[in-house]
């Protein structure tokens, strides 16, 4: 475990790690990156990891160090989820070869100037806490407690942004890139290893990957949406859907009236660098119709009207709101952005789930069964175009099958239609580990019965 990086490299062989499927190799552009060493299947383990180090709350002085990092975030204007790992440390035992392993094995980006401020601001909270807790300095000065913290900023597996409690940092699962179309996914099992499970084929030796601002719907962004959230982790996403036409932000077209207009974005290289100082990520200035080839400027495109309803559509997921603001939702998508729009996908993926919790508690429901198959029809095609292979579909997918069970049509051709084409993908996820929080041997054998009554 002990300075393994060098290449050629291979997998640490101290106990705690299982990395048959995996190694770690140096690249030309990205440093250590993880890479698969036979083809894998959708739900085999490519890792399972233990902590390298855990973030806990039960050492001495835990409640007191706390208290110190969240007064430390307060002064200083940062976010306390910046400086609470400092907290969860029993800084008395760690050691210097553990602390020499983190500063050299670990990624940061390099800030801008542009970030001065904020260096600065961290540079403040860091000397307040390297002052006051117990056991920092002098293994520790400010400086160093800075990079340390921007470390685990960058690496660390949590299961919660609000409870730290059930994070670490883990050597091989750092090496993993990052995509907008990953080929992994990761979770804790009980023990709290770090498993990371394949979500669709992989090669031998492709890179290993999977989306470092989560598995859920914001996924379903376009491009610039994206490339935004990756920006403030200290590079521009070059990652092969990323240099791709952008699906998700489909607009309907002016000129011909089809939902074919798509930004047309600065070409990125092919490895991107990190942003440049006080140049914040541009969006497109063009946008074009695939369809008529009509030209557009961004002030043509109703880009204002579009963040605001990504935002209405994304305050959604979480809450209790009334079906009637969620259908609002849904015709000003349809009408301002066209059914093609992510948001679109997003407000029809909102009004199924409803449809589905009201079928599941009677045998009323606010939409007819036309306009939910529609829905239904419109939004696994949509998948299937931007978003293949991805969890997300498969999440897209169990939600339109059982509401088409709810409603019965099992025995329609339609229905018969749609089971034949999911179900390939529904076999490779039936046993990934997870993947998709549904039991899902059940779904395809259903799907199977289905398909084969066509």
């Amino acid at each position: 475990q002990d300075f393994w990086f060098v290449s050629p490299m291979g997998p640490p062989t101290a106990p705690g790690f299982d990395v048959q499927h995996c190694v770690v190799q140096e690249t030309e552009h990205f440093g250590p990156a993880a890479f698969a060493n036979t083809p894998l299947s959708v739900g085999d383990i490519v890792l399972r990891e233990s902590p390298f180090l855990r973030f806990e709350s039960t050492h001495e002085g835990a409640d007191h160090a706390a208290q110190l990092c969240s007064r430390a975030a307060k002064q200083s204007g940062l976010a306390e989820v910046f400086t609470r790992p400092a907290a969860q440390v029993d800084w008395r035992s760690f050691g210097a070869t553990q602390r020499s392993q983190i500063l050299e094995h670990f990624y940061a980006p390099d800030r801008s100037p542009s970030c001065q401020q904020h260096m600065e601001k961290c540079m403040q909270a860091c000397t307040e806490m390297a002052d006051g807790i117990p056991g920092i300095a002098p293994l520790w000065g400010a400086q160093e407690l800075m990079q340390f913290l921007l470390k685990v900023d960058t690496n660390i597996h949590r299961d919660d942004e609000s409870d730290i409690r059930r994070s670490g940092l883990f050597l091989v699962a750092a090496k993993f890139a990052h995509s907008c179309s990953p080929n992994c996914t990761w979770s804790f099992d009980p023990d709290f290893k770090l498993v990371y499970t394949v979500t669709r084929p992989v090669s031998g030796g492709e890179m290993l990957s999977f989306s470092y601002v989560g598995d859920g719907m914001n996924m379903l962004e376009g491009t610039h949406c994206r490339r935004c959230r990756l920006y403030a982790l200290g590079f521009v996403c070059a990652c092969p859907r990323c240099c791709s036409s952008d699906l998700s932000r489909r607009m309907r077209c002016r000129s011909c009236g089809e939902c074919s207009v798509l930004p047309v974005y600065e070409v990125a290289p092919r490895i991107s660098p990190a942003p440049q100082a006080g140049r914040p990520f541009q969006d497109a200035t063009q946008w074009r119709c695939s369809d008529c080839e009509a030209l557009f400027s961004s002030d043509e495109i109703p880009l204002t009207q579009e963040a605001e309803l990504a935002h209405t559509a994304t305050s959604f997921f979480g809450t209790t709101q009334p079906v009637a603001g969620k259908v609002e939702l849904y015709e000003s998508c349809i009408e301002i952005l066209g059914h093609n729009h992510w948001v679109s996908i997003v407000s029809i993926f909102l009004l199924l789930s409803r449809s589905l919790s009201e079928l599941c508690r009677s045998d009323v429901v606010s939409f007819s069964d036309s306009t939910i198959a529609k829905w239904c029809k419109r939004m696994t095609r949509w998948f299937s175009e931007a978003m293949p292979e991805s969890v997300q579909e498969m999440k897209a997918i169990v939600l339109c099958f059982e509401v088409g069970k709810q409603f019965g049509w099992e025995s329609t051709p339609a229905f018969k239609r749609f089971a034949a084409r999911v179900l390939p993908l529904a076999r490779t996820f039936a046993d990934a580990n997870g993947i998709v929080d549904v039991s899902q041997a059940l779904r395809v054998k259903e799907l199977e019965a289905i398909a084969e009554s066509s």
